[in-house]
């Protein structure tokens, strides 16, 4: 702690001046900013220019897919992205675009340094990864258009704000990894000091990553340092899939004449395992598990006796004849690296896994996805796009026979600075180590810097569905959230206003029929606005 700007003190001695510390060196582990997956930075274009743009980024990820950086306005943009691994640049100055991709794949954990260069209509892309070996990549784009057209802001590592519909060819995947270094039109840039970001952190500490997802058709896998199982042990995982058969976790020994393996099958979890002497099946009782939800498998091998339990009830075991079995040569999650890796004969299914697992632990050592020493491009970490069909608010209007509330009203706020924050107000920075906050932000309260941000309040008595008249000023980026919710003990009868596309969205159900109303314009423009919703 650094105690040497004190105003006052009380039986403080005479310690080291200042200059004698030591410096104490910084892990370069630690340093840049870490991204979580779901997140961005905006940042104003303060060095744009529409005839030459530079952008300069360093890295360090194992997601395979991701947002790098994005500008852009009037169908024309300017945007760097990881796909399957690969770095790709794309640009169209509004006479066709054009795309460069490099060769080698840099998901592999290690610092990396991206250069994208736009002049005129020629652009290149100049990647140096560790090695230093650099591959580069040129080429122009169609037509006579030699002029980028650039909007309020520009965004690193995911977007906001813009629709789906703008822009389509542009990924809507967030980048997962540690940014550790980025410039713009030659000016170094603290991205820290951002007019709006979330989902980042101050700094890129390793961090355990226990889920991991397979993309279809063909989904993909995970390769890590085998683990052993040769005695006594459990593997326990969760996962989360529509399809029903694929392989979920395999572990063998190197001639793969020893292995288990934990596969759905039909929809049951089906767990074969071959010790070299004899082979054994256990499969569920139950065949529904592909439905979308989260399951828990938990596999135990004592003796000779295997068991499997999947979501504490259904359970089943068979015996090995012999208690003898080492997997100390492949360890593989998700799938196979090649078709033919083992014989078809061998297990009930070969087909790679699609969908989410989670929190695999293999003994008394928990996976670390961020830790694989090999990956196929469709194993995205610390993701699960499946999608649900059981939405607790209908995502289309529903119009019902009477008028009910009155739809949501927005009008801008003017900046205002008030005189100091509200007592128990929370007043957090745009990004935690930030900074200071914009005058007109002092006072609100702020979410999203951490997941699941929140305020809860006491339960609303009947009095609130009868005679309902709430407001809200609010002021973000951000195309979808969730504002406020309250309802009744059974989650039946609720009261919601969310943004949904920018667009803030009052939906309620009382017992009768849901309804919801839609604002006419957007609000998600990084201003402040009045929703009054009644």
């Amino acid at each position: 702690m650094s105690l040497w700007n004190f105003a006052d003190a009380i039986n403080a001695y005479d310690g080291i001046s200042r200059s004698d510390t030591i410096s104490v060196p910084v892990d370069p582990d630690t340093d840049g900013v870490l991204f979580d997956g779901s997140g961005y930075i905006a940042l104003e274009k303060e060095a744009f220019n529409a005839r030459f743009t530079s952008m300069n980024i360093a890295f360090k990820t194992h997601a395979a897919n991701g947002l790098l950086f994005f500008i852009g306005d009037q169908g024309k943009y300017f945007t760097v992205e990881l796909k399957g691994g690969r770095l790709q640049f794309d640009y169209d100055l509004g006479t066709g675009p054009l795309t460069l991709i490099t060769d080698l794949q840099y998901n592999n954990g290690e610092q990396t340094m991206v250069q994208a260069t736009l002049r005129g209509n020629a652009g290149s892309l100049r990647v140096t990864p560790s090695s230093n070996v650099v591959e580069a990549k040129s080429g122009e784009s169609p037509g006579d258009g030699s002029e980028l057209a650039a909007g309020e802001y520009f965004y690193v590592g995911g977007l906001a704000a813009i629709p789906d519909d703008l822009f389509p060819s542009v990924t809507r995947d967030g980048f997962r990894g540690c940014l550790t270094e980025l410039s713009f039109g030659g000016q170094q840039i603290n991205p820290l000091k951002n007019k709006m970001s979330f989902g980042i952190y101050p700094n890129c500490g390793t961090q355990r990553v226990g889920l991991v997802s397979f993309n279809g058709p063909f989904g993909g896998y995970v390769s890590r340092t085998p683990i052993d199982i040769k005695g006594d042990i459990s593997i326990i995982f969760r996962f989360r899939t529509l399809e029903p058969d694929g392989v979920m976790v395999y572990a063998s020994n190197a001639d793969k004449t020893q292995f288990v393996a934990a596969m759905i099958v039909s929809g049951a979890v089906c767990i074969v395992a071959d010790g070299k002497h004899d082979s054994i099946e256990v499969v569920s009782n139950q065949n529904s598990y592909n439905d979308g939800d989260w399951h828990t498998v938990i596999i135990t091998k004592n003796n000779r006796k295997l068991t499997v339990v999947v979501d504490d009830s259904d359970s089943n075991f068979a015996r090995f004849q012999k208690s003898a079995l080492r997997t100390d040569g492949y360890f593989l999650v998700g799938g196979f690296p090649q078709p033919r890796f083992v014989e078809a004969a061998i297990l009930p299914t070969t087909d790679n896994f699609i969908g989410c697992l989670s929190d695999l632990t293999v003994g008394f050592e928990t996976v670390n996805f961020n830790d694989q020493i090999l990956s196929d491009n469709n194993a995205n970490v610390n993701v699960c796009p499946i999608s649900l069909d059981h939405p607790t608010i209908p995502s289309s209007y529903t119009m019902g026979p009477h008028p009910g509330p009155v739809a949501p009203t927005i009008a801008p706020v003017p900046a205002k600075t008030m005189p100091g924050p509200v007592e128990g107000a929370c007043k957090l920075p745009r990004v935690a180590s930030a900074g200071e906050q914009l005058p007109e932000d002092e006072g609100a309260d702020q979410y999203g810097i951490t997941s699941y941000s929140r305020k809860e309040y006491p339960v609303l008595d009947d009095s609130f569905k009868r005679n309902m008249v709430m407001r809200v000023e609010l002021k973000t980026l951000a195309r979808n959230g969730l504002i406020m919710f309250t309802s009744d003990t059974r989650n039946i009868d609720f009261t919601a206003v969310y943004l949904r596309d920018g667009k803030v969205v009052f939906g309620w159900d009382y017992g009768s029929i849901p309804l919801l109303i839609e604002s006419p314009e957007s609000v998600n423009d990084g201003n402040w606005h009045t929703v009054r919703f009644a």
